[in-house]
């Protein structure tokens, strides 16, 4: 049996690896939603909480239909700094999300 046949076969491929998955994004949510299930909100208070997640997800795609050639040169940059300074970008994200708490 080939190795790309085989991989097709192992039991990581079928049942999945999660090795790789990060915990920082669940503790977020499951932060917001135990604030919002507390405090007995509404959909109508989780709003911004869903719309701040929607625009930070979204800034790179809009970037891009925006400033195409420039965000073209631009991109691998900002993803390579972002890289290097990653403990940087986890603590604004970090103090973005408890301003959305409190």
């Amino acid at each position: 049996m080939s190795t790309a046949r085989s991989a097709l076969y192992s039991p990581k491929c079928l049942v999945g690896d999660f090795s790789e998955v990060r915990i920082a994004p669940i503790l977020y949510l499951v932060t917001v939603g135990v604030n919002l299930a507390q405090n007995n909100a509404s959909l109508h208070d989780a709003l911004p909480f869903v719309a701040a997640t929607v625009l930070i997800a979204a800034l790179s795609v809009l970037s891009y239909l925006l400033f195409r050639r420039r965000a073209q040169r631009t991109m691998p940059k900002m993803r390579d700094w972002m890289n290097t300074n990653s403990w940087l970008v986890n603590i604004i994200v970090y103090v973005v999300f408890i301003y959305l708490i409190l």
